[in-house]
């Protein structure tokens, strides 16, 4: 955010102290500190050096260096920008100012790490959302029908219950619920680590999989933690530029 005609307030995610905001002074002017601008321009992993004069005053930043570039991110693919946009604005609106949660700055890192890497930004943002919902306390539990408790015949899912439901008891609510292939419930009960192998990224057999995954997770998040995201819908319409058919399904 713009400060006075010289300085930025910047919020960070840090990994021992969390959401942390700060003052750089003087950095939209002189030459000198175009490294500077360039290091708070991207998705970099960044360490800084912070004093705070007051104990409730707003702490100023000293020193900036890049530890870990992620320079292509924005120019990877369209939407792996967006994706990463989206990502940074769940991790502000949902994680507690100075309470730290590494888990959720490993997640984020390693997401920007393989958007840069050119991982077909859906695949990356569902894996990411879906560990990030673990992560926070509002994960699935996909090992049993949420009405009669059955292992067998789940093809629907609630995201009120974050439980997969059977045919027999959800076939008088089916309008309500999301249809849930095999492949997909065997990734939706694998995301939930930090790391996420190729293996279970094969499982999924298309892209209309992928983005249902998607829509199951974003649901889910709005759900549970009372947010609507500015970045979703932009992010939507870059996927429905090369998606075929991802449109017409509403969260339910």
């Amino acid at each position: 955010r713009l400060f006075r005609d010289t300085s930025l307030i910047l919020d960070l995610l840090t990994s021992q102290h969390g959401i942390q905001s700060a003052v750089v002074r003087g950095i939209r002017v002189g030459a000198q500190r175009h490294h500077e601008r360039a290091a708070v321009a991207g998705f970099h992993r960044l360490t800084v050096d912070m004093v705070r004069r007051r104990s409730d005053g707003l702490a100023t930043m000293t020193a900036i260096e890049i530890d870990c570039a992620h320079h292509y991110v924005p120019v990877s693919h369209g939407a792996a920008l967006l994706a990463a946009q989206l990502a940074q604005e769940v991790a502000w609106r949902l994680l507690p100012a100075a309470d730290p949660h590494l888990q959720s700055f490993q997640l984020l890192d390693q997401l920007w790490h393989n958007l840069s890497q050119g991982e077909e930004p859906l695949v990356a943002i569902s894996c990411w959302l879906v560990a990030f919902l673990h992560g926070i306390g509002y994960g699935w539990r996909m090992e049993r029908c949420v009405g009669c408790g059955t292992t067998e015949a789940l093809v629907y899912f609630s995201v009120r219950r974050g439980q997969p439901v059977c045919q027999l008891c959800g076939a008088p609510w089916h309008d309500r619920l999301w249809p849930l292939s095999e492949p997909l419930r065997r990734v939706m009960a694998g995301l939930d680590r930090i790391v996420v192998d190729e293996e279970i990224k094969s499982v999924l057999p298309s892209t209309a999989e992928w983005w249902r995954l998607y829509q199951i997770g974003m649901a889910s998040l709005c759900q549970h933690g009372g947010v609507v995201l500015l970045g979703d819908i932009p992010f939507r319409q870059m996927v429905a530029k090369w998606g075929e058919s991802m449109t017409g399904e509403h969260d339910k």
